[in-house]
C-alpha cells in the first residue's frame, strides 16, 4: 500500500477511491473503524503535492472523506492563487 502514490494527472478523488479500494482488499478482515484510519493514513502519505500533504497532516481531520475535502479546498485555493498572479 505504501507504494501506491498519487499519479501525475490523477485527481484527488480518483486517488482517494483507489486508496480505499486497495485498503478494502488488503485489510478486509479488519473492523471498519480500523480500515478508515488506514485509508486516511495512506491517502495523506501518498499525496503528490507536498504542500497539500503537509497542510492535511497539520489539520485535525481523522478520516479519508474529511482529508479529501480539505485537500480539494487547498488544491482549488492554490490554483486560484496561481491564476491571480498571472493576471497582473
Amino acid at each position: 500500500m505504501k507504494t501506491r502514490l498519487q499519479k501525475t494527472g490523477e485527481s484527488l478523488q480518483e486517488y482517494a477511491s483507489e486508496v480505499e479500494r486497495f485498503a478494502n482488499l488488503a485489510f478486509s478482515d479488519h473492523p471498519a473503524t480500523v480500515r478508515e484510519t488506514i485509508y486516511f493514513q495512506y491517502f495523506v502519505y501518498g499525496l503528490k503535492e507536498e504542500e497539500i500533504q503537509k497542510a492535511v497532516r497539520m489539520t485535525d481531520v481523522q478520516d479519508l472523506k474529511s482529508a479529501l475535502l480539505y485537500a480539494l479546498k487547498l488544491e482549488a485555493s492554490t490554483q486560484a492563487s496561481r491564476k491571480d498572479r498571472h493576471i497582473i
